[in-house]
């Protein structure tokens, strides 16, 4: 069984032969936490379904969105000396021997732009480029706080005037627009979820993908897996106050509308009935978020009748 009580039965009956309606790459199954990818695909190993996992470097870190992802970390007070230099290094003046003074100020500092900003206050050679960086990560917070984040990252465009009519530029902008109210709850999500990624095309397989890397990908048919309490929604790992377990669950139901959404054709929902968590067996409750679909949507599989062998009779007699 897939995880979730979904028998690897229906892939087979959704592509075996003439009467298969799609093909294997036509499949995708979503799941909350990568680790559950190991237990789905050692079933469909076992049952000889081709299968391949996804896990692709995430758009942002590419150019030139790159450049918008490290802005949001450094305006987010989240930036990394790994995260600061190539943004320094497109600073005008700052030549390959300013480089490395800067990286070894910052190899080991515990808040790396605090100290670039007193390095660039020290050094003559540095204070074009401190200042340029000070005014920039005030003007991204600014414009934040009263336009949204997307529109105080559209600075960042404008500073390196980078093309507003690329695709993945206004995919950037898009999903600053769509999670978090805030330039700091959209940086933490940048870092937390680098697999909020389109991915490639598929092959002849089914895809196992988590829900994070599934945003912005479809398939015909979507298996999404794992649907218990404690699962989807994830368990906190520490103990919240109210608010922040309601804003969790909040973010927990957006997964699960971005994996329902995956499917243009068909969607299954599964989970397991019973389940074996820190080596202990127990049964797992449905999660909240199935029954906030209107029942009249959903459609129950059939129960098949396990098969009995029938065994032949013994006649204590031979037969004359």
């Amino acid at each position: 069984h897939l995880v979730g009580g979904t028998s690897h039965r229906e892939i087979e009956q959704l592509t075996a032969g003439e009467q298969g309606i799609f093909s294997l790459g036509d499949i995708g199954v979503l799941y909350r936490t990568g680790r559950r990818a190991d237990i789905i695909g050692d079933a469909l190993f076992k049952h000889g379904i081709p299968f391949q996992r996804v896990g692709l470097e995430p758009f942002y870190l590419k150019n030139p969105v790159k450049l918008l992802y490290l802005w949001a970390l450094v305006a987010a007070d989240l930036a990394l000396p790994t995260d600061l230099l190539p943004l320094i290094a497109r600073e005008p003046g700052v030549g390959e021997k300013t480089l490395r003074v800067v990286e070894e100020a910052l190899f080991s500092s515990r808040n790396p732009l605090m100290d670039f900003q007193r390095l660039a206050d020290k050094k003559e050679r540095f204070k074009q480029a401190g200042t340029r960086f000070k005014n920039l990560r005030e003007k991204i917070q600014q414009v934040s706080e009263k336009k949204g984040v997307a529109a105080g990252l559209s600075t960042v465009s404008v500073y390196y005037r980078l093309a507003d009519e690329d695709p993945e530029v206004q995919r950037f902008f898009r999903l600053a627009g769509s999670v978090g109210d805030t330039l700091a709850g959209f940086a933490e999500y940048l870092q937390e979820n680098s697999l909020s990624i389109a991915a490639e095309p598929p092959g002849e397989a089914v895809t196992l993908m988590t829900l994070h890397a599934a945003k912005g990908v479809e398939f015909p048919v979507v298996f999404l897996s794992g649907l218990e309490e404690g699962i989807l929604p994830l368990q906190p790992r520490e103990q919240l106050s109210r608010a922040a377990f309601t804003a969790h669950i909040e973010e927990e139901r957006r997964l699960f509308f971005v994996g329902i959404t995956r499917a243009r054709h068909q969607l299954y929902l599964s989970r397991s009935t019973a389940e074996c968590r820190n080596g202990r067996p127990g049964f797992g409750r449905p999660s909240r978020f199935i029954s906030e679909i209107d029942s009249s949507l959903l459609k129950k599989p059939q129960q098949r009748r396990k098969r009995t062998k029938r065994y032949k009779q013994l006649s204590l007699f031979p037969n004359p």
